[in-house]
């Protein structure tokens, strides 16, 4: 492989991606460059696909590190070759659900009929309007137990018998030991039901979906913030051991319950000052959502702009001059939910959750206690789904309370509390 134009246009590449992208990720680059070069008289590559091959073949590197060099290649490859694409995309890349399924390790160690089932589960899903990381979730749990199957001697649904079905969702004979979850069973079962309509698996479907063990569901306790706890970040949040970013940050969390990547993706024109709305496209449904601005938040994120605003170039309201995106990260937004946890001298016990997601379930109970409507809550977090909204109506005391017994009317003798 001649490698004369990487060596002519070196300098103009490292101009470029320090222009482009950051400076912690020029180091990178300009090492691959200088390996490449190191290896101009004496290789056999045809292209920058097999140098990048031995590159990794050199030394046992880790799968980040691989991924850093292969970035590296694939922008050395784009600035040299225009137009090619250094090696296969990730599944990331692909709108349709199906060919991203057909990348993965699962799929393809399936036999013909059980990777046909799953095409035809990812083509109805997708004319019904799923969207396209839920089908291929789908497709990945199900490829699991469709390979489960397989090991267990069945090469088709037709072959499948109650002992192979539910020795995936069971560790042992007697079928005590569940190692699979009601989500998992619930998803499993979308993909069989959905393919229910397709003449050739009905019946087989019908009848896997007889064999799949009916257990339940099981609540989980809903974390959330006691208002004695909602005091005390408050008025971590007030101290002086937050800078004006911090403090907005905290202050979008706490009455937002916008998820933490959101807020550090939060754009300056996503600001709607008249309406008092910020008007965001969710990073995790990539579904817009029109956010209520209080006056409480407006005000903290007035402050910062006029005051620690440091007037970044990416158009970002918290910009990341050295990140590739342009702004902070959702890391950077827990590490200041951490600060204020423990400013506020609260959840600092091992196990306690801490989380930015806490900030969300803290919104949505408070909004159920003041009697706001579901589907408006659901609208105001964002879900796509108004099931999510589910877990959080245990969380609702206030409205519980009024539901429970008096001890009084059921007058209990005194000898019961000894036992």
């Amino acid at each position: 492989m001649d490698l004369q134009n990487l060596e002519r246009n070196k300098e103009q590449i490292l101009r470029e991606f320090l222009e482009e992208r950051n400076v912690w990720d020029l180091k990178r680059v300009r090492c691959e460059i200088n390996w490449l070069l190191s290896k101009a008289d004496n290789n056999s590559w045809a292209d920058l696909e097999d140098a990048y091959r031995e590159r990794i073949s050199e030394r046992h590197y880790s799968e980040a590190t691989k991924n850093n060099k292969k970035s590296c290649f694939r922008y050395i490859s784009m600035k040299l070759y225009p137009g090619t694409v250094f090696m296969r995309p990730s599944y990331r890349h692909y709108e349709d659900p199906g060919e991203m399924l057909r990348l993965s390790k699962g799929y393809q160690e399936l036999g013909k009929e059980y990777r046909e089932l799953l095409d035809a589960y990812a083509a109805l899903a997708q004319k019904a309007g799923k969207k396209r990381d839920t089908v291929f979730s789908h497709c990945s749990l199900a490829s699991r137990f469709l390979r489960h199957l397989q090991d267990m001697g069945a090469d088709s649904l037709e072959e499948a018998d109650e002992k192979a079905v539910m020795s995936f969702f069971y560790a042992d004979s007697r079928y005590e030991r569940q190692i699979r979850s009601y989500s998992y069973k619930e998803k499993l079962a979308v993909v069989f039901k959905t393919c229910m309509a397709v003449d050739r698996y009905g019946a087989d479907c019908r009848r896997i979906l007889n064999m799949i063990p009916a257990f339940g569901y099981v609540r989980k306790n809903v974390a959330y913030l006691t208002e004695d706890e909602t005091k005390a970040i408050r008025g971590s949040i007030d101290s002086d051991e937050f800078s004006l970013l911090e403090r907005a940050v905290m202050m979008l969390l706490l009455y937002t319950g916008m998820r933490s990547c959101d807020v550090a993706a939060i754009r300056l024109r996503d600001i709607d000052w008249e309406a008092e709305t910020i008007n965001i496209v969710q990073q995790k449904t990539a579904e817009p959502l029109a956010v209520a601005m209080l006056p409480a938040v407006g005000n903290a994120v007035f402050e910062y702009l006029r005051w620690g605003f440091p007037a970044p170039s990416s158009g970002y309201l918290f910009g990341g001059e050295d990140s590739r995106e342009g702004h902070i990260s959702a890391k950077n937004i827990r590490t200041i939910a951490y600060k204020a946890y423990r400013l506020a001298g609260i959840r600092q016990n091992k196990g306690e959750r801490k989380g930015t997601h806490l900030f969300r379930h803290h919104a949505a109970t408070r909004m159920l206690e003041n009697g706001v409507q579901r589907p408006v809550i659901s609208r105001a977090l964002g879900h796509t789904d108004p099931a999510s909204l589910e877990t959080y109506l245990h969380a609702d005391f206030k409205h519980l309370r009024e539901f429970a017994l008096s001890l009084e009317l059921y007058p209990v003798p005194e000898e019961a509390w000894s036992i």
